[in-house]
This record gives structure tokens, sequence and C-alpha cells, in this order.
């Protein structure tokens, strides 16, 4: 017999499902174009903008580094302190 947990997954409609069940098939058809066209403008800026990935490495790597209880706050702070902004002026 499944467990609580096992049993309340099962009964979680996947993203499909619950799609399926809100959109009729044209809808769903327009939203995965949509969807699409999305990722291509997302794709084509961050290729605009190699300086973005650098950061991010770059902060996911003092994140790995120090390991800290709250990494959102760290690296929020990482990303407004001077040591981070006087890298990126000209």
């Amino acid at each position: 017999m499944a467990d609580h947990a096992t049993a309340a997954l099962m009964a979680e409609p996947t993203l499909k499902e619950a799609a399926a069940a809100v959109f009729n098939e044209e809808e769903c058809t327009a939203l995965k174009a949509n969807l699409r066209a999305e990722q291509i403008a997302q794709a084509k800026y961050l290729r605009a903008h190699p300086e973005i990935h650098k950061a991010v490495q770059e902060g996911l790597a003092r994140v790995l580094q120090s390991q800290p209880e709250d990494p959102v706050t760290f690296l929020t702070q990482y990303f407004l302190s001077e040591e981070f902004l006087h890298q990126r002026q000209p």
C-alpha cells in the first residue's frame, strides 16, 4: 500500500492534464506557439549579451564556494557589491 505522500503525488494532475482541463486544443496550440516564440526571443537576447552568462556563472561559483545558508540573499549582496560592480565598468 502506498504511503500518504505517494498517494498525494499520484492525485496531482500532470501539467498536460491540468492544461487540457482548462484550455481547449486550439488554446493549447496557441500557448505552445507563444512559448516557442518567447523562448526564441530570450535565446536571441542571451546570445546578444554574453556578459549575462559570465555574471551568472560568477555568482554561481561564489555560491558554491561559500555555500551560504541563504543563497538568494548572498547572491543579492554579491551582485550589489563593489567588487562585482567594479568588474563591470568599462
